[in-house]
């Protein structure tokens, strides 16, 4: 079916699996689809930390970032069990750390960053969640299906939420993202600085 019903998936998978109590194959497009980025994100997340990266507000930290809070909001639809990511590393480092010694090497630290990322989301998560959730019903009170430029730049510049994961809380919900808008307020912002 695709790249991740091959056996080089089938650890993390399993492991998937149990915490969500339910088999890949009998799954929908959007569950398998939520399996999918947890197998890869656990895999790229744990390479890029392994290698001395840890996230940060720019650069390769950013993209580090960008990739385990996609992670995270994914595993928030498949288990309520805020360490559900993390926990995918030893799983992940029992079938490369052979052919990848440096897993086996930084595996406290890939669990430690990726714990304490995870803590930090969730944080900023329940906060940005709340707002928007306004976002949401003003715009369904002025009946639109659109969060504005300016309010996705604020959940960004205040809350810390990259665009990619407004747009995917719009999308989840049925709403689109002003997406020219936001540049516009993240133009303004870098002429700022």
């Amino acid at each position: 079916e695709s790249i991740f019903a091959t056996a080089i998936f089938a650890p993390v998978r399993g492991a998937i699996e149990a915490v969500a109590g339910a088999k890949y194959q009998d799954c929908n497009l959007k569950t398998k689809a939520a399996y999918n980025v947890l197998s890869d994100h656990i895999r790229s997340s744990s390479f890029i930390i392994a290698d001395g990266c840890k996230p940060s507000n720019d650069g390769r930290g950013y993209v580090l970032r960008k990739i385990i809070r996609r992670a995270l909001l994914f595993a928030k639809k498949l288990s309520p069990n805020k360490g559900f990511f993390a926990s995918l590393v030893p799983v992940f480092v029992d079938q490369l750390g052979e052919v990848y010694p440096e897993l086996v090497e930084h595996q406290a630290l890939i669990f430690k960053v990726l714990t304490d990322e995870t803590e930090r989301f969730f944080t900023n998560l329940e906060k940005g969640e709340r707002i928007f959730e306004n976002y949401l019903q003003e715009a369904q009170t002025k009946l639109t299906a659109k969060i504005s430029g300016l309010q996705a730049f604020k959940l960004y510049d205040t809350y810390g939420f990259p665009l990619e994961i407004t747009r995917l809380m719009a999308l989840d919900a049925g709403f689109e993202v002003d997406i020219e808008d936001f540049e516009k307020y993240m133009e303004e912002q870098r002429q700022k600085s």
